[in-house]
């Protein structure tokens, strides 16, 4: 989805977060209106790329899964990430490549995207 659309989905449900596929950064909305990137960034300012970027996503899942459950939702479509910091990648199916490491395959903080 574009921009303007995860905009907007974001504004009306503040439990929400948006994301870029392949960004390190989830998008939230502050009561004030702003766009927050959470402790890692202080704010949010879309760039040109961020604005025209047409590979947004909403995350709404927050249950945790290990790497086996979430490569068998990889296997049947769906996108999956880790929750952590240091592995800031998504893994869908149009990416044929990914570096893992032991803990990625050991992990229990794996996250599923519809």
């Amino acid at each position: 989805m574009n921009f303007i659309e995860a905009v907007k989905l974001l504004k009306l449900d503040k439990n929400i977060k948006i994301m870029r596929r392949n960004k390190d950064y989830e998008i939230t909305l502050t009561d004030k209106g702003y766009l927050d990137a959470g402790a890692k960034y202080s704010y949010f300012v879309p760039v040109i790329d961020d604005i025209l970027a047409e590979d947004w996503y909403v995350v709404k899942d927050e249950k945790l899964h290990t790497f086996e459950e979430a490569f068998k939702a990889l296997k049947e479509g769906a996108t999956i990430r880790r929750s952590n910091e240091r592995f800031s990648y998504s893994l869908d199916s149009e990416h044929s490549f990914a570096l893992l490491v032991k803990g990625d395959i050991m992990a229990n903080d794996w996250i599923i995207i519809g």
